[in-house]
């Protein structure tokens, strides 16, 4: 399944230590349980944590979607995957 991000609304963190903390969480392996495929490279993450930072995610993740049940999303509309770390980076507000 594909995922578009087009219409991903991404708010700013509320603090330096929210920033950091989310930081510190999201670009961490550890107990990561989704990924994201952008160009055949993989990226780790946690569904909470984006569910917290994005009511796109948060939305998905409960919709019942074949996406909310995938270990790996790939992502299609995206430039590369340098683009797509730039724009994970940009979720965390970094």
């Amino acid at each position: 399944m594909v995922l578009i991000l087009k219409d991903c609304e991404i708010p700013a963190p509320k603090s330096a230590a929210e920033e950091q903390y989310f930081s510190s969480l999201f670009m961490s392996e550890t107990d990561s349980d989704i990924a994201f495929k952008v160009e055949g490279k993989i990226f780790p993450a946690h569904k909470r944590i984006l569910m917290k930072r994005s009511q796109y995610f948060e939305k998905l993740f409960n919709s019942g979607m074949v996406e909310s049940k995938q270990d790996v999303i790939e992502i299609k509309d995206c430039e590369s995957a340098d683009v797509f770390q730039g724009k994970r980076r940009v979720l965390l507000g970094n």
